[in-house]
């Protein structure tokens, strides 16, 4: 992530934590300190993620000096660290997940040509064979209810908007496998990224598909604006 990009998230998120979210200054202090050692790796957070929608049993991980957990307790969560432990319960651990994960996912410019793990798009494209599927981000932050929002439209590489039923797919950085081609960027675009980002995020208090609660999840699948046709 570049210096600048880095800099204007941790000041989004530093504001977040302080003015918008309900942790007290021990949860505030511990949740800044983790971001910040893995500041654009998301990992942690989309494993948290699936403790909370109970994909998994418990997270954990220990190395480079330092080491998080992530287990159910009682009707709550408890994250142990060596940053301090933190115990919340489900909506409070999905309302701060979900903005970390959307403060620092790297927005890709328009034209970027990425690939998408099949996972995330086997209720919308069919899939035949195990050719890689890439889009072409042509449209970004796109509104889809009151309080969320998908990261991207893109359209199928080679096809575009020809040649299939499949117009416009919806998705978020979570589906991306792989860079094949970044667009172009420049310091412009880069300030709106920065702007519609805080806009969003922290003015409005949306936040992107990517994680969300059983009721918002039941919401996104089952409206029909996943594709566009």
């Amino acid at each position: 992530m570049d210096l600048t990009v880095l800099e204007s998230s941790n000041s989004f998120m530093i504001k977040w934590f302080e003015e918008y979210s309900n942790l007290n200054s021990q949860q505030y202090d511990t949740f800044l300190k983790l971001v910040q050692q893995v500041q654009d790796d998301m990992t942690i957070f989309y494993k948290m993620n699936e403790v909370l929608d109970n994909d998994i049993d418990t997270y954990a991980y220990d190395g480079n000096g330092w080491s998080v957990s992530f287990t159910p307790e009682g009707e709550s969560f408890k994250l142990e660290s060596s940053f301090g432990n933190i115990v919340l319960d489900y909506y409070a651990y999905k309302t701060i997940l979900s903005k970390i994960v959307d403060i620092y996912s790297e927005t890709y410019p328009l034209g970027t040509v990425v690939e998408i793990n099949s996972n995330y798009l086997i209720d919308m494209i069919p899939i035949e064979d195990d050719e890689p599927i890439k889009l072409v981000i042509l449209n970004r932050f796109l509104k889809f209810t009151d309080g969320m929002f998908f990261y991207y439209t893109g359209v199928l590489y080679p096809l575009g908007n020809s040649g299939t039923t499949i117009s416009m797919v919806h998705f978020n950085p979570i589906a991306i496998d792989k860079v094949v081609h970044m667009g172009y960027t420049d310091e412009q675009d880069t300030q709106y990224v920065g702007i519609t980002k805080k806009e969003m995020l922290i003015d409005m208090g949306l936040h992107s598909t990517t994680i969300t609660t059983k009721e918002e999840q039941e919401i996104v699948s089952n409206q029909a604006v996943k594709l566009e046709n």
